[in-house]
């Protein structure tokens, strides 16, 4: 065959692609792996959806989400001009490297966070500086600033950790650094605190949302951008980047905010109930403020290898700083309990010398 590559751009050729976690085709698993919500969408989405699936899909839907932002306005209280929905909150990062990063312009993260940061820094050929967090994976906001992006992405709560990083120190960032701050909430539903009251006092701030984790809308795609900032994404966006059954979706999730408030209570107790079994066990956990808890485990590998081969999925991460821990999403309370039980018989096998 011939050479292929010949073809790339050069910055390409050696690129890495963000890995998404595992997405199994044997319904018989149990997920913990991806950060999904257990709880499946409520049923007036669903009602929604199947209403919308009619004559008017030879349309197109509405460029600009008129419906769906005045929602959001409502609900968030942030001006409908400082609004922008993307195909997850993905591509609404892919607009913000459009629209603020020229090549070698430097855009600063966190060590470890999401990966998608460094695959969009390495597409538009961003000099990417990132910063390592502390030993317990508090974000040393100090260097941050010190560092002074271009961008600066902050993902809060981050991921894999589930840290949660102090409004206050979010707010400390947006004043020292001259460039645009990106703070990712994607998972923001289940922690303590949120940047949305920063919109208004910082013009360099972008804050996303996702109705992926909190509104059981994974596939469904809906990303949330709010900033000053967001009338110049409506530069670089796709003309119809979100489909009209993704658009339904999000209105109907939205009316019926307080099912997916319900699940976010639910959710969280879970990860109270999960963290102290563990702890029980005497795994080190993570203090999280996400849909997720990370654990540390000199087992990580084998432990990840015996749970699968159980249908257990759990995340592992084969990389610097996180080899000897697991990030587990979480799950019904029957899927935790299943889970433990699985943890118990490894660690059982370990004490037999099985391991």
């Amino acid at each position: 065959m011939k050479d292929t590559y010949k073809y790339l751009r050069t910055n390409i050729k050696g690129l890495s692609a963000y890995v998404p976690g595992e997405q199994p085709r044997d319904s018989s698993f149990i997920k913990l792996n991806t950060n999904e919500n257990p709880y499946p969408p409520s049923k007036r989405v669903i009602s929604k959806i199947k209403q919308a699936v009619n004559r008017d899909l030879r349309l197109y839907p509405d460029p600009i989400f008129k419906n769906l932002r005045k929602r959001i306005s409502n609900i968030y209280k942030i001006d409908y001009n400082q609004i922008i929905i993307g195909n997850g909150s993905d591509e609404l990062l892919d607009m913000i490297m459009k629209a603020f990063v020229g090549k070698k312009d430097k855009v600063v993260c966190t060590y470890p966070t999401y990966n998608l940061y460094k695959v969009l820094s390495s597409v538009y050929e961003a000099n990417l500086v990132e910063i390592e967090s502390n030993e317990d994976f508090q974000i040393p906001i100090d260097k941050l600033i010190d560092a002074n992006g271009h961008v600066t992405f902050l993902c809060n709560p981050n991921t894999p950790t589930g840290i949660f990083t102090d409004i206050s120190a979010i707010r400390k960032l947006c004043d020292n650094v001259k460039g645009v701050v990106v703070v990712d909430e994607a998972y923001v539903d289940f922690a303590r605190g949120n940047c949305l009251e920063l919109i208004k006092g910082y013009e360099n701030l972008i804050v996303l949302r996702t109705l992926s984790k909190s509104f059981s809308l994974a596939g469904a795609r809906i990303g949330i951008g709010f900033g000053s900032l967001i009338p110049f994404l409506y530069k670089v966006k796709d003309s119809y980047n979100v489909n009209r059954i993704s658009l339904v979706a999000a209105e109907a999730a939205l009316d019926d905010i307080l099912y997916a408030e319900a699940n976010i209570k639910r959710i969280i107790n879970l990860r109270s109930y999960l963290t102290n079994c563990l702890k029980k066990l005497e795994f080190q956990v993570y203090p999280s403020e996400a849909n997720f808890i990370l654990i540390k485990t000199r087992h990580a590998y084998n432990l990840y290898k015996y749970l699968k081969d159980k249908k257990i999925l759990v995340r592992y991460f084969n990389q610097r700083r996180l080899k000897d821990k697991l990030r587990i999403t979480i799950g019904k309370k029957g899927e935790m309990d299943l889970l433990i039980n699985a943890i118990k018989d490894y660690l059982k096998g370990v004490c037999d010398g099985k391991d």
